[in-house]
């Protein structure tokens, strides 16, 4: 990694906590052009004693980053970086995951939006094949 590209994006935000890292990565491959994938690609191994597979155990601890990814997204600063995000669905887990608390927030709801409209295309795809299926029988 280059250094002046992570001083660009502002480098490792330890609000985040073990997801600085995975935001960082992100940022820069949104920010600078790399094409985001959404599907694995690679397979890697986490040892069950680590700081984010004990971080990922606890509900609330997990709970407060993912809320605290969104606050840094609604940072005048990250205005260009809110969009990049908000689009291609990497959010989508998190999304998930702090549903009910981002509907009660105004602010978060164009990521709700994306989010709910990539749902409905998803399932109005799987629809319809499912109707040309029966229609084909």
């Amino acid at each position: 990694m280059r250094r002046d590209l992570v001083l660009d994006i502002g480098g490792l935000d330890e609000r985040l906590g073990h997801l600085c890292d995975w935001f960082l990565l992100h940022s820069m491959a949104l920010f600078h052009g790399v094409a985001y994938i959404p599907e694995a690609l690679s397979v890697w191994r986490q040892d069950m004693k680590s700081y984010s597979k004990k971080l990922e155990k606890s509900r609330k601890c997990n709970a407060k980053f993912h809320m605290k990814i969104f606050d840094l997204l609604c940072e005048k600063n990250h205005t260009r970086l809110r969009s990049l995000f908000r689009r291609p669905g990497i959010l989508r887990v998190h999304i998930r995951k702090s549903f009910n608390k981002l509907l009660w927030r105004p602010s978060y709801w164009d990521f709700l939006v994306f989010y709910a409209l990539q749902v409905i295309i998803n399932r109005g795809v799987k629809y319809g094949r499912m109707l040309t299926r029966k229609n084909k029988s």
